[in-house]
């Protein structure tokens, strides 16, 4: 567990940093922007740069835009570091931990990093609203639905490796239903009790659903 935690950590602040610093400085960017436009420092501006209040019927452009970025790039992690192991190790790897237990260390292994990525955010973002939000329970319903983002794009791809006609059904759906609902911190806090469901069912999915065959690397 720690090795992975490790691997995972390097791989994503270390090789991929680049990636990692263009997300912190677009997100800065649009804080400056945000200054430039005379938008006030409170706490709805700081749910639409984290990327936690969407609503496309009121077409806001700048609750959208970072939406669509924040979720991106946390699929992008996920994805990333779940198959880093698999295409550089997989034969050891597996040789020493079972399938199964090494996708659950994964799992936590990418929500750990996640989590460390909004909290280096989250930081410098406190000098401009430390006493405009409820920082805790902001960050709990953060981490909550960064998991359940994770932990979706997971099974949407091991669908596409195993159906790819049925993963790209399912991506419509979720697309379709991305257009009628709203994302937001009200919303999460008063179904944060569905979405644990959601996540509970995703993982058993996940582990269900995974075997060999998917990870197997020419």
């Amino acid at each position: 567990m720690k090795y992975i935690i490790i691997n995972d950590f390097k791989n994503m602040f270390i090789k991929n940093r680049k990636y990692v610093y263009s997300y912190y400085i677009i997100i800065y960017l649009m804080l400056f922007v945000s200054f430039l436009f005379n938008y006030k420092y409170n706490n709805l501006l700081f749910y639409r740069l984290i990327g936690l209040d969407f609503n496309l019927s009121k077409g806001e452009v700048l609750s959208v835009l970072m939406f669509l970025f924040n979720s991106t790039f946390i699929v992008y992690v996920s994805i990333c570091l779940l198959l880093n192991d698999i295409q550089f190790g997989a034969e050891n790897i597996f040789l020493r931990i079972k399938l199964t237990t090494w996708i659950i260390y994964k799992k936590l292994s990418i929500l750990c990093n996640l989590i460390l990525l909004r909290i280096i955010l989250y930081v410098p973002l406190m000098l401009f609203f430390y006493n405009k939000i409820d920082i805790l329970k902001i960050f709990g319903l953060d981490i909550l639905y960064i998991f359940t983002l994770q932990i979706l794009s997971i099974f949407i791809y091991i669908i596409y490796v195993r159906n790819k006609i049925v993963a790209g059904t399912f991506g419509i759906i979720l697309l379709i239903l991305l257009l009628k609902i709203n994302i937001s911190i009200n919303i999460l806090e008063k179904n944060y009790y569905i979405i644990l469901l959601l996540i509970i069912g995703l993982i058993v999915s996940v582990t269900k659903l995974i075997n060999n065959k998917i990870f197997e690397y020419k």
